[in-house]
């Protein structure tokens, strides 16, 4: 009798933790979710942005004075950065996209 009692509790204490540990994992797909969502929205507006300072940086200054060298200067590192922030933006979008679509090849059964 004590052994079925002992298994019932067991079982009950299992079944919570799983039960916990899936609402965790939903939880966490939905912020995963937000989380590319907000990725997508901002490799737009950097693109954009990226795009102004190409352009601005392709305008010749006739000036020598060494601040708006200073300042053409500091605009082209800011242009770089942002196109390593976006390259490295696409690369993991693309690889998120790559292992949702393994992920739903799988559920197919075609994997």
């Amino acid at each position: 009798m004590t052994a079925y009692i002992i298994l019932l509790v067991t079982n009950v204490v299992t079944a919570v933790a799983l039960y916990r540990s899936i609402a965790r994992g939903m939880s966490l797909i939905d912020k995963l979710e937000e989380v590319e969502e907000f990725i997508e929205t901002s490799h737009d507006k950097l693109n954009n942005c990226h795009r102004v300072f190409e352009e601005k940086c392709k305008i010749e200054v006739f000036s020598d004075e060494p601040i708006v060298k200073e300042l053409v200067s500091e605009m082209k590192d800011a242009k770089e950065t942002l196109k390593t922030i976006l390259d490295s933006i696409q690369e993991y979008s693309k690889e998120m996209k790559e292992g949702s679509m393994d992920e739903d090849e799988e559920e197919s059964g075609g994997g």
